[in-house]
């Protein structure tokens, strides 16, 4: 079935709209400092995942250890997985320490990042180029990065020679790492005197994941991520479903909440009779599900969720704002939740990473591909077991397989 398709289905019984319920945002700047950042306690908190360097055939893992006099993690590429200070070689490419402090008043934040550089034919003299990366909050929630400029002595006395490094953040965008898997990441780039210098790339739940130098006049590590760690538990992903209200579709109508706030207004039935089916999946990982919804009329009056970037700049693009009063579409709502995208395999069959498992989709073939049209709206089920959606598929659902990975 095709999801433009699967949007342009009858309108079914409409009973509710869900604008009332809270709408989902984007996520904050510093979710994407996570790690190796502030609430990392322990070496062990941390897992090193691998990264390819670019003047190298050979993996190597992006290790955090700590080795200062004020024990904030230091990050560290090396040959070996829990790289500690004890065993530091100047043969691994130094990357940089984090600190994170916050201000009285808990509205801004100031993540300091030590980036290290080492002049060109040297070995074992590494310079420190600090970055306060400034994180400020908006009226509305939203988090803004200031830019502060650091110094450099190329020669010494310092007072001879300086050179400005400057920071900004760019668009949080997408990263495929080597063996498949996605993260959405947010680049930082670094500019020397105003000509880009090296572009430091944060992963959502992770932190720094990959980093690109363009600089001749000083050497930056370049690396990209082979792999990712196993993702975190954010949350849980609570099913609903609806069969009173949506009568005329088969077995009712799905919806997934992973908010509490939102889990507590349709428990008190504030977005109509929907019941928990007592089916859930965690709610973590590296890229943003996509919430769209409809409308009550034209409609569809119905959810939809996606990880997949085609599926959801696809509805996006054929978004009409504002809202078509006699065509039916899929209007983006905001992040649901952080999920895991599944990689394909050699054969083409899609599989999920160490640490999660399938989330099935199943679709009601509202829309079928025989043609013609049903007389209910487009729904779909989330399952992480196959047997709900051999259930689905007795009713006349279609199956589309495993669409997202929740952790374990």
């Amino acid at each position: 079935m095709s999801l433009i398709k699967s949007s342009m289905a009858l309108v079914g019984l409409v009973v509710w709209f869900f604008n009332a319920l809270p709408v989902a945002t984007a996520a904050s700047f510093d979710k994407y400092l996570v790690a190796p950042l502030g609430t990392v306690s322990a070496p062990g908190a941390f897992t090193p995942f691998l990264v390819k360097t670019s003047d190298s055939n050979n993996a190597l893992y992006l290790n955090l250890y700590y080795g200062n006099d004020l024990n904030l993690p230091l990050v560290a590429l090396s040959p070996d997985a829990g790289f500690s200070f004890d065993e530091y070689s100047f043969s691994a490419a130094l990357v940089g320490d984090f600190s994170s402090i916050s201000d009285f008043s808990n509205i801004n934040q100031t993540i300091s990042w030590t980036p290290y550089v080492v002049p060109p034919n040297t070995t074992h003299l590494s310079v420190a180029v600090l970055l306060n990366v400034v994180i400020s909050y908006d009226e509305h929630g939203n988090p803004n990065l200031g830019t502060n400029i650091s110094h450099y002595c190329v020669t010494a006395p310092c007072t001879l020679t300086q050179i400005l490094f400057t920071a900004s953040r760019g668009q949080p965008q997408r990263m495929t790492t080597l063996n498949g898997n996605q993260i959405e990441v947010v680049p930082v780039q670094i500019r020397l005197d105003g000509t880009p210098w090296a572009t430091y790339y944060f992963g959502y739940g992770v932190g720094l994941v990959a980093a690109e130098a363009f600089s001749i006049q000083l050497y930056a590590p370049s690396f990209s991520p082979v792999s990712l760690p196993p993702p975190k538990v954010d949350g849980t992903v609570v099913e609903y479903v609806n069969t009173l209200d949506f009568p005329n579709a088969p077995s009712g109508h799905y919806f997934y909440a992973s908010d509490p706030a939102e889990q507590a207004t349709v428990d008190a039935g504030g977005a109509g009779k929907f019941v928990r089916t007592g089916r859930t999946f965690a709610s973590g990982g590296f890229v943003p599900v996509c919430r769209f919804y409809g409308s009550m009329s034209p409609g569809p009056n119905s959810h939809f969720f996606t990880a997949s970037a085609s599926e959801c700049d696809g509805l996006k693009a054929a978004q009409v704002t504002p809202t078509p009063t006699s065509t039916q579409q899929w209007n983006f709502e905001g992040n649901g939740f952080y999920s895991v995208t599944p990689v394909a395999d050699a054969q083409g069959q899609m599989r999920c990473m160490a640490g999660t498992q399938p989330v099935y989709r199943a679709y009601n073939n509202a829309y079928p591909k025989s043609g013609g049209k049903n007389p209910w709206d487009s729904n779909h089920r989330y399952s992480t077991l196959s047997a709900d959606i051999d259930e689905m598929i007795s009713k006349g659902w279609a199956s589309e397989g495993i669409v997202l990975c929740a952790p374990r």
